[in-house]
């Protein structure tokens, strides 16, 4: 029989202050507590009773809180004030709610309503709520707790039944129990006393004939004196703590927790404060009058009686129809006037309302459906004509133009407005005051108020699909134009070789083209403006989009051009170099005049690229090429020509070194040479000395390095020896084809180096 000591403990906090209000208690315990390792592992159990009952003496020892307690000598008053949270010190998974005792002097005559506040509170929040009763109070209503709990009953029937809260344990706590009456008995009448409450209460029609244990849970534990028997009521409180400390086997959760699903711990702090908030807020938390009261039970029976009663009518409505509903309705409202027509008024115009909203909301599902049947019938309508008449992209709009020439668009827009404009009328017809007589919805939406605002929906929804089906022909129309505009414009390649051209007149060439393709098409253009109905300025604006979307194909079509013009440099170039009138690659000769027919092809390349500078067509000229990107183009274009010059002066060296030999000069080495030949052959080390710098001399001969590495032995000078030799390779690495010609002015000795260095000085 040990007590649990507070020592070591959790912290208690205020989280409902006397004057009613929230606090950040529970926050700042939720985050000292850690309950977000918690998960929903957790229970609540929170306490009802008296003030100055024991109720946080009780507290303190089963479940080890600091809650604070009365001092007797300074007499009897209020200690707890509002509502405490703790924890359970050996058990963390049970959260403790100590509420401030009911029947206070500090209270007065204003402690019916924070009872009841608190009781609700409690009930909502807690898995069990335990009830602190003395022995000697058993008989007694008010002191037994009894006038709260059947409070609590008859508010609450749809927080329990509606399944928004599992199913509650009440543990009945009788204090000072000394035996001289049974436990039995004890126990009789407390459940005697429920079940009468139980009855008393109204319950919705689904639960008329329920019981009480199908919503809570009863227990009972009977405390000895805490004074006079202080050992035995230790004994009591460890055998309690144990029954709140046991663990379903199975589980593993605490064997008193409520059922279902919960919160999670660390969202507690806001869904208390939540639920004290929609208490606080609800008007009718004020303990009413007895004729309040039962105006209340009264109203709501009749309510339900008549929702009922209205919806087997609509219910059993196959289709939609308003005669009948508006009987209904009518019907509905005049039996509630005439059966609560002696209650309070307050409460009886109170719960006619909610009538005439529910009725409403139970007729709402075939109006709107009817609603929306017609509002989207007639938009539907007009969507389908159309879709059938307008052509729907180039292609349809080509071919309905490949006929005569014309097509009826006002005609197609005529019939689809028509179409639609028919399941308007219907709407508004539904908005007319004469279908609902006798109905006098003042909780709006009205039905009336609900059809006249399809019909504006259904109107403007109308307006809609025209307009962006007038919008889509528009670009339709113009996305054919220009597709026609540009397939004249490329016809057999004529923009292309325009652009290929780069000459000075290109640019008026182009403006000429685009021009012509604006031509052949700007007159369909106004004919199917006038087709449509358009305004002067309409066709004006489509004449506007449609030149500058060719101009936007024609940007588009430089653009990418200038995205490879480096190539087209190089053949304008290598078509003024390298080939001849006749498109045939020429082969040099001695006597041809390089210098010149490559500062010809220089000037064209270079021209072409002045002339992609900017883009003429616009107005203003728009820069296609900054001065950067021209400078860099320009060198680039420069290293690539240089390397053509060098591969033209060593094709023709080449020519002039093998034209310069005699035929018989080659027998006469072979004659002459026989002898050191054969001792070369007969000796190892000539053999393989002269293997190698045979392919040292061959390397150098395919790589057109025999100058450079001369000009290095004769010393003309490390500097210009290198240059050679890195023009060379830069050369050998673009001169394509003409590689092999060039490969012969290699063998030509000293000769052929001089030649070299002189040609690249000349095309510097």
């Amino acid at each position: 029989m040990s007590d649990v000591s507070s020592e070591g403990g959790f912290a208690i906090g205020q989280i409902i202050d006397h004057a009613g209000e929230t606090t950040d208690e529970f926050e700042r315990l939720a985050n000292e507590w850690k309950l977000n390792e918690m998960g929903d592992e957790y229970a609540i159990v929170a306490v009802l009773g008296c003030q100055s009952s024991g109720k946080s003496t009780l507290l303190n020892m089963l479940y080890g809180t600091p809650f604070a307690v009365m001092d007797a000598r300074f007499g009897r008053s209020q200690t707890t004030q509002g509502l405490w949270l703790g924890r359970d010190a050996s058990e963390p998974a049970w959260l403790v709610l100590d509420v401030e005792g009911n029947d206070s002097r500090e209270r007065g005559e204003d402690h019916t309503a924070w009872e009841r506040k608190t009781a609700l509170f409690s009930l909502a929040l807690a898995d069990v709520l335990m009830v602190n009763m003395w022995c000697t109070d058993f008989g007694r209503w008010d002191a037994a707790n009894l006038g709260i709990l059947k409070t609590v009953f008859s508010v609450n029937i749809q927080l329990f039944a509606s399944g928004e809260a599992p199913k509650k344990l009440l543990y009945f706590v009788v204090r000072d129990y000394d035996e001289d009456t049974p436990k039995d008995s004890l126990r009789n009448i407390i459940c005697t006393d429920v079940g009468k409450i139980w009855e008393s209460i109204p319950k919705p029609d689904a639960f008329a004939n329920a019981a009480f244990e199908t919503f809570f849970d009863l227990a009972f534990v009977y405390l000895p004196h805490y004074k006079h028997c202080k050992d035995q009521f230790r004994a009591e409180v460890d055998t309690l703590r144990a029954e709140f400390h046991a663990r379903n086997e199975e589980t593993g959760a605490l064997a008193l927790a409520a059922p279902g699903p919960r919160v999670a711990a660390i969202d507690l702090p806001r869904y208390a404060d939540q639920i004290w908030a929609t208490i606080k807020a609800n008007k009718d938390l004020s303990l009413p009058s007895e004729r309040e009261m039962l105006a209340i039970y009264r109203c709501d029976a009749v309510l339900n009686e008549q929702l009922d009663e209205a919806g087997s009518v609509l219910d059993g409505l196959e289709s939609f129809a308003t005669e009948p509903i508006a009987a209904a309705l009518a019907r509905a409202l005049s039996a509630y006037d005439a059966e609560t027509k002696l209650y309070h008024s307050g409460v009886v115009a109170e719960s006619r309302s909610k009538l005439q909203a529910q009725l409403l909301a139970r007729a709402a599902p075939s109006f709107e459906a009817e609603l929306v049947a017609r509002s989207a019938a007639g938009v539907a309508a007009a969507q389908a004509v159309l879709d059938k008449e307008l052509p729907g992209n180039p292609r349809a709009l080509a071919e309905v133009l490949a006929g005569d020439g014309t097509f009826d668009f006002v005609g197609v827009m005529a019939q689809a407005r028509a179409a639609g404009e028919g399941g308007v009328a219907e709407l508004e017809a539904l908005a007319d005051a004469e279908a609902w007589p006798s109905v006098p919805f003042e909780a709006p939406p009205s039905p009336l108020w609900r059809a006249s605002r399809a019909g504006e929906q259904a109107a403007t929804e109308l307006s809609r699909v025209l307009d962006g089906a007038h919008t889509k022909f528009v670009g339709v129309v113009l996305d054919t134009l220009v597709a026609e505009a540009t397939a004249h414009m490329e016809q057999e390649g004529e923009l292309h070789v325009l652009l290929r051209s780069g000459s000075a007149e290109m640019w008026d060439s182009l403006r000429e083209l685009r021009n012509a393709a604006l031509e052949a098409v700007q007159g369909k253009l106004v004919e199917i403006a006038a087709g449509m109905g358009a305004s002067g300025s309409a066709a004006e604006g489509w004449q506007v989009q449609l030149a500058a979307r060719v101009d936007a194909v024609l940007g588009n079509a430089v653009e990418e051009f200038v995205k490879v013009l480096p190539l087209a440099l190089r053949q304008t170039f290598d078509d003024h170099f390298k080939f001849g009138p006749d498109r045939l690659p020429i082969r040099w000769k001695p006597g041809d005049d390089i210098d010149a027919r490559y500062r010809e092809a220089r000037a064209a390349a270079l021209g072409m690229l002045d002339n992609f500078a900017s883009n003429e067509l616009a107005d203003p000229p728009t820069p296609l090429l900054s001065n950067l990107a021209r400078r860099q183009l320009a060198a680039q274009l420069e290293n690539d020509l240089r390397g053509a010059y060098l591969d033209a002066q060593q094709q023709l060296e080449a020519v002039s070194i093998r034209s310069a030999i005699p035929p018989w000069v080659l027998p006469l080495l072979l004659v002459l040479g026989f002898n050191e030949m054969w001792m070369i052959l007969t000796s190892p080390l000539l053999l393989v000395t002269t293997l190698l710098g045979g392919g040292l001399v061959a390397f150098l001969y395919a790589f057109n390095m025999l100058g450079p590495v001369k000009a290095m032995v004769l010393g003309e000078g490390p500097a210009s020896a290198v240059d050679a030799m890195m023009s060379l390779l830069s050369s050998s690495s673009g001169a394509g084809s003409s590689g092999a010609g060039s490969s012969g002015a290699g063998s030509s000795g000293a000769g052929s180096s001089a030649t070299v260095g002189k040609a690249k000085a000349k095309a510097d």
